[in-house]
């Protein structure tokens, strides 16, 4: 039958109104992307305001290190990877194409934050409904956390851009008509992810559990095997590479066994916790292979006489994890515990960086209140309650964030790994919104699972799980201002603001916490003091304040090394030999050791110093002992 006037105009509407229904789809979404990158931008602004923005501690300076390594070498590396590789490679990419702005690097993370809350949006509208998904956003965009880690050159603003877009796929995605190619998109993004942090390639998990709900019956068993070709495609580079350098099949990171150790180990606490191996082997695994920063090889190094390959680093770690939880398996238990508590706490838990600092020195990074995970964690929590019975999609966002749960309790809770539980959370939130819209409406809805549901997340949240004292926020503020100065080049400023956290040190000493970590933390201080006193020259201050640090910890050896060459710039060679004494090292090497230090002093130019360091060196070699001498000054 040939179409009527009527067919064709119908016909030739389709198309427009097709259009402009994708249109309407998108404006939700954009206009919560707009909003989250307005708020990002400005605490950008504010951000590079101040030395804050060039100041890049552990794992942000060895990105950056990594990253401009592999502009040199052509994208090529020779060591094995501790940390993922994904965020330099990406970061290198950027630095390659736009240059080498910190600040630009910075921008890009904020417009990929706000893309990804658009996305979280899209998603959100789907399951409850637009005026549901504008409030998702809104509380999205107001989120502190994420717009602080979209201020930071780590991989979390990266990595959360990535779950944010699997989660959407998860959401949005046909699967009943096109089921191989969503597992295939989605298992390449649980691939991504992996290169980053390897314990998200259990998030392979949900990912199943949603194609059996999901995808044709006759299609299962191909969505799933395009799902895990696609997580090995994105593995097979990490792979090849550690086949290449050290002949071992190591898929992603070697970093497994070290982090079950920090989670389990001796000095465990449910958060970061590492006393008892030297602090200063992060910078220079950062100078000599970035790679590998913080992977602590020096204590295997130590134990066993040689240099381990990346499965027997991880070996080492995981064994000495294993044997305190079979000695202890209460305390391992206790642990666990703690850690779930931690993982939904309202305070964060910094490992490095403290947003709380940051928002002490440039004002809120988000909405107060409506940006705090707190209630992200309330409303997610009472969501997944509400709706676990009716709705297929709330099973594998649940699924998604159990994941990030269960690694944070194998490993260890830092604010680092609980960001990642924002997006589901959020997801989680438009359920129980949903709820509360039906029931102003008086619809009938579960409100006992809704209820118990935020009972629950109450309860895990504000749980009395991690003591924190008042003055952290400003002892951390006054610290993080400090080495922003000392990094700037200016270290009169940076002496002032280390001046404040001294001040709170001597009011409140070890604050009741007679932890190595914190012997480490307060000496820290004072050995950063120390710096900004020898930048200003004024090197006899400097000795003195290094005196106060290895009061503190007398462990660190590395601390009493540098003691000693002030005292011996000074010319204070009983002192000196006090210090070396202190850091173990044999006095047939002391002339040695100073003679080292006016070689390199020299090669430098620095003719003062390699004057003073060759003076000690003779001192120490005309001496046939050493005077017996008391300890270090406390």
């Amino acid at each position: 039958m040939r179409p009527t006037r009527h067919h064709a105009a119908a016909t030739n509407s389709s198309a427009p109104s097709a259009r402009s229904a994708r249109s309407a789809a998108l404006r939700l979404p954009a206009l919560a992307a707009l909003v989250a990158l307005a708020l990002k931008l400005s605490a950008l602004r504010r951000l590079l305001g101040t030395p804050l923005a060039e100041l890049r501690e552990a794992d942000a300076e060895a990105y950056w290190r990594w990253s401009g390594a592999l502009l040199e070498s052509g994208g090529r590396g020779d060591a094995p990877f501790f940390l993922g590789p994904l965020y330099p490679y990406t970061l290198a990419l950027v630095r390659a194409l736009a240059g080498h702005s910190v600040a630009l690097v910075l921008a890009l993370q904020c417009v990929a934050g706000a893309l990804a809350i658009g996305l979280l949006t899209f998603a959100a509208e789907r399951l409850a409904g637009r005026a549901v998904a504008l409030t998702v956003g809104l509380l999205l965009a107001a989120n502190a956390s994420w717009t602080f880690f979209d201020l930071l050159v780590l991989s979390e603003s990266l990595q959360l851009a990535l779950g944010s877009a699997l989660l959407a796929v998860m959401v949005s995605w046909r699967w009943e008509e096109r089921p191989r190619a969503g597992a295939a998109l989605a298992g390449a993004l649980v691939g991504l992810l992996a290169l980053a942090r390897p314990s998200s390639a259990l998030l392979l998990l949900p990912l199943v559990a949603l194609f059996a709900a999901r995808a044709p019956r006759r299609a299962f068993g191909g969505t799933v095997l395009a799902a895990a070709l696609a997580i090995a495609a994105c593995a097979a580079p990490a792979t090849w590479h550690h086949a290449r350098v050290s002949g071992e099949f190591v898929p992603w990171t070697y970093s497994g066994g070290f982090n079950l150790f920090v989670g389990h180990g001796p000095w465990a606490n449910g958060t970061w916790s590492m006393p008892a191996l030297k602090a200063s082997s992060f910078a220079g695994a950062a100078h000599d292979a970035p790679s590998r920063a913080g992977d602590y090889a020096e204590a295997v190094v130590r134990a066993t006489g040689r240099e381990p390959s990346p499965r027997e680093h991880s070996d080492y770690f995981a064994d000495m994890a294993f044997s305190s939880m079979r000695a202890e398996p209460g305390r391992a238990l206790s642990l666990t515990a703690r850690k779930l508590l931690l993982a939904f706490h309202h305070r964060e838990l910094p490992q490095i960086e403290s947003r709380e600092a940051y928002e002490h020195l440039l004002g809120p990074l988000g909405v107060p209140g409506l940006g705090s995970f707190a209630l992200l964690a309330v409303l997610g929590l009472a969501g997944f309650a509400c709706a676990w019975r009716t709705d297929v999609p709330s099973r594998a966002i649940l699924g998604i964030a159990l994941v990030h749960v269960a690694a944070m309790c194998a490993f260890f809770v830092t604010d680092r790994y609980r960001v990642h539980l924002v997006p589901p959370l959020a997801l989680g939130a438009a359920f129980s919104l949903r709820a509360l819209a039906d029931l102003a409406r008086r619809r009938r809805v579960p409100l006992l699972r809704l209820a118990t549901g935020a009972a629950i997340g109450a309860l895990l949240t504000f749980a009395p799980a991690y003591p924190y004292a008042r003055t952290r926020t400003a002892w951390d503020a006054a610290v993080t201002s400090g080495d922003a100065y000392l990094r700037a080049g200016d270290p009169a400023r940076a002496l002032t603001a280390y001046d404040d956290a001294v001040a709170i040190d001597r009011r409140e000493g070890d604050a009741g916490d007679r932890s190595a970590m914190r012997r480490k933390i307060r000496a820290a201080l004072y050995a950063s003091r120390a710096i900004a006193l020898v930048e200003l020259r004024r090197t006899a201050d400097a000795a003195a304040e290094l005196e106060r640090a290895v009061a503190i910890d007398p462990s660190d050896g590395e601390l009493a090394f540098w003691l000693a060459d002030l005292h011996a710039l000074g010319g204070r060679h009983d002192e000196a030999a006090r210090a070396l004494a202190l850091a173990g090292l044999p006095r047939e090497r002391w002339a040695v050791h100073f003679e080292a230090l006016a070689v390199a002093r020299a090669a430098e130019g620095r003719s003062e110093e390699a004057a003073a360091f060759r003076r000690a060196a003779g001192v120490f070699a005309a001496r046939d002992t050493v005077p017996d001498r008391a300890a270090p000054r406390r």
